[in-house]
């Protein structure tokens, strides 16, 4: 404990810099955003491309809804041999 007088400004001074790195990191945050989104869309426009049907949902349920292989094999009805098969043939189909 002292009794000398404390600088008024340094709680305002540390505030304000709390504040600016919080701008700072939202804004951060919305660029990620947005390169995330401008991603899917671009997965989403590859995926959309590829004629085969069967490969088309595969590719969409592995890329853009996040499913497991085990999960995308149940739900199409094959075994996940199969489905590792079944996207070796899609990917070859993209066009970049």
């Amino acid at each position: 404990m002292s009794d000398m007088p404390k600088n008024p400004n340094k709680g305002a001074s540390r505030t304000e810099d709390i504040l600016v790195k919080i701008v700072d990191m939202e804004n951060e945050l919305n660029r990620d955003i947005e390169k995330l989104v401008t991603l899917k869309e671009d997965i989403l426009h590859s995926v959309n491309k590829v004629e085969d049907i069967e490969c088309q949902m595969l590719l969409e349920k592995r890329y853009l809804l996040f499913q497991t292989w085990e999960d995308i094999a149940a739900d199409m009805g094959y075994t996940v041999r199969n489905i590792h098969f079944i996207h070796g043939k899609a990917l070859k189909m993209i066009k970049f």
